[in-house]
């Protein structure tokens, strides 16, 4: 039972005391475009028939790399988006408009509208988090996926993340302040976060598989001394 294994099982952040501070990491976006990305690109200082012009061409301003690694831009033509971050796609883009004298001092903004996460596991709401904002927190993200049940090993996370089209992974504690200041407290696009089971939850299934098998085997006999005896 959950019970057995104290209440220090099952908090979270126990190293913090009562007050202090702790250093944050910087965060900078500095992951690469890939090709499940989908980039919503806005214009800013158009004039308002080159604006029209962009709008005709691609109306919700949203952009998918193909599988050359390109976005097929209004006035511009293909334009390199895979492997570059969204502030060197900007420059990228500002910098064509005004060698083309279709702009003069255009300022692009870029944003990933399907920045997901996905969390698995001893979680209460396991599956695919959306995240509008494009950054989040690990305790925001355990927020909103509804909190580490009674049985989640808090101590030994495992975190899965793409880098540079390779995957790399991460175990981690949430009762280590080390978290605070890691590069995995703010979670990146496509991050999984998997959070295995304490030993109470093992001990808990093989008790009710023993339980089952003790019934089942009962069950079996009444059957069998019944059919006997008519």
């Amino acid at each position: 039972m959950v019970s057995c294994f104290g209440n220090r099982r099952i908090s979270s952040f126990q190293h913090l005391g009562n007050e202090g501070t702790v250093k944050m990491p910087v965060q900078v976006d500095s992951s690469r475009i890939e090709s499940l990305d989908i980039l919503q690109i806005h214009i800013d200082n158009l004039d308002e028939q080159t604006g029209i012009l962009i709008n005709t061409y691609n109306a919700n301003g949203t952009y998918t790399p193909d599988r050359l690694g390109f976005i097929r831009f209004p006035l511009l033509g293909n334009v390199k988006a895979i492997g570059l971050t969204k502030n060197e796609l900007s420059s990228s883009i500002e910098g064509a408009l005004i060698a083309k004298n279709i702009a003069l001092n255009p300022l692009v903004s870029i944003k990933t509208i399907n920045f997901k996460v996905t969390v698995l596991g001893e979680i209460n709401k396991p599956g695919v988090i959306t995240i509008p904002e494009e950054s989040i927190a690990m305790p925001e993200l355990l927020g909103l996926a509804g909190d580490l049940t009674a049985y989640a090993k808090r101590n030994n996370l495992l975190l899965i993340r793409e880098s540079n089209g390779n995957k790399t992974y991460q175990r981690f504690s949430l009762n280590d302040t080390a978290l605070f200041n890691s590069q995995i407290y703010f979670l990146k696009n496509r991050d999984i976060l998997y959070v295995e089971p304490n030993s109470a939850k093992a001990f808990n299934s093989s008790q009710s598989r023993a339980i089952l098998g003790f019934v089942t085997g009962i069950l079996t006999l009444y059957i069998l001394v019944t059919g006997l005896t008519r």
